[in-house]
C-alpha cells in the first residue's frame, strides 16, 4: 500500500485525492498552531461541508459566519453517517441570525 508521503509526491501535479486521505480540520489546524478562526464560510448547506461544524465552533469560536441565503432542510429519518446535531447547530446559526458572535453574513442567494 502506498504511504501518504509517496502519494503526495506523486500527486504534486494538483490532484491530492483528499477523499482518499481525509484529515480532521480541527486536528489539522491545531497541529499547525492555529488557536482561533476569524471566519467560517459555508459554501453550500450539504452535510459533507458541515460535518463537525458544532465541534469546530466549540474549539475555534469563529466570530463571523458566512453562508448562502438558503432554506435547505435535511432528512435524518434514514441512517446517515452525518450528525443531526451538526445540522441543528448549522440551522441555529442560519435561522436565528444572532446579533453577537458569530455574526452571520450571507454571500449570495443561490439560483433556484
Amino acid at each position: 500500500m502506498e504511504t501518504l508521503q509517496e502519494h503526495l509526491a506523486k500527486a504534486a501535479g494538483g490532484n491530492f485525492q483528499q477523499k482518499k486521505y481525509p484529515v480532521n480540520p480541527i486536528f489539522y489546524l491545531q497541529n499547525h498552531g492555529v488557536e482561533s478562526v476569524f471566519r467560517f464560510i459555508a459554501t453550500h448547506p450539504d452535510m459533507d461541508h458541515l460535518d463537525g461544524i458544532k465541534a469546530f465552533f466549540a474549539v475555534f469560536n469563529p466570530s463571523n459566519f458566512w453562508d448562502t441565503d438558503n432554506n435547505a432542510d435535511k432528512d435524518f429519518s434514514t441512517e446517515t453517517r452525518y450528525s443531526e446535531e451538526d445540522w441543528k447547530f448549522y440551522r441555529q446559526l442560519r435561522d436565528n441570525k444572532p446579533k453577537s458572535d458569530p455574526k452571520p453574513d450571507y454571500l449570495f442567494r443561490p439560483t433556484r
